[in-house]
């Protein structure tokens, strides 16, 4: 699959969204004059207008979301994994807590991308959810944005997720970002976070490269014959400074 620096994300600011602000926002504040005026004249139908307007938005609200909940429910999910970079509880005092999560989903036949979660996750089975620990995850294939973890995934996700496979994280020359799942990764997945690794990918589709696990003996070999020469040199030094004495 060819790796691109992104999924695209919905917009901040819709007119649709704007306009449903400033439509929330009439409600409330009519609602709350008609609840403060409705006390101060001992107007009863006023009053109570100001207790059901927004019940009444509310209903409207939600009944006008029916139709496209009704189309995402029948809309089979995208399944795909996904690295946990960090995890960060954010309130509830209840057994299950909002947790915030910065995932890198890979998804099998699309780019990679990163994006930001709150889900609810029960405090026994937080510490499954561990920073760099890979999850199965489901999201709508038109918004892969709204990203959900699966608690329970069939054998077959569950047994992928098992394998820890390593994501890379590179730029290309031309200034392309790529984060991939990496097969034939390094063979301490543990030591390996944060681990500057030289890459070898197709120019054409930089999701096909390879790690360059040579370059790293290489190199280590090279600091270790300099660490040497330069034993060699103090030592040759001191042995003719002793001998001039």
């Amino acid at each position: 699959m060819t790796i691109t620096p992104g999924a695209p994300r919905p917009a901040r600011s819709t007119p649709l969204a704007l306009a449903r602000g400033l439509l929330s926002g009439g409600v409330a504040g009519a609602s709350l004059a008609a609840l403060v005026v409705g006390a101060v004249i001992e107007s009863a139908p006023l009053f109570v207008t100001g207790l059901v307007l927004p019940v009444l938005y509310g209903l409207v609200f939600f009944l006008a979301g029916v139709p496209r909940r009704a189309r995402e429910a029948a809309v089979v999910p995208s399944t795909a994994l996904a690295v946990i970079e960090s995890r960060e509880a954010v309130g509830g005092e209840t057994s299950d807590v909002p947790v915030r999560f910065d995932l890198t989903v890979v998804p099998d036949d699309a780019p990679a991308y990163r994006v930001d979660v709150t889900q609810d996750i029960n405090l026994v089975d937080l510490p499954d959810y561990r920073p760099r620990g890979v999850v199965v995850v489901q999201y709508p294939p038109e918004r892969p944005w709204r990203v959900r973890i699966v608690k329970r995934p069939t054998p077959q996700w569950e047994e992928r997720a098992a394998r820890l496979v390593p994501v890379v994280t590179f730029t290309t020359l031309d200034g392309r970002a790529v984060t991939a799942y990496c097969e034939s990764g390094p063979a301490d997945l543990a030591g390996s976070r944060g681990r500057d690794v030289t890459v070898h990918y197709s120019p054409d589709d930089p999701a096909v490269f390879a790690l360059d696990v040579e370059a790293e003996r290489r190199s280590w070999k090279r600091d270790m014959a300099v660490n040497v020469v330069g034993v060699v040199v103090v030592a040759a030094a001191a042995a003719v400074a002793a001998a001039a004495l």
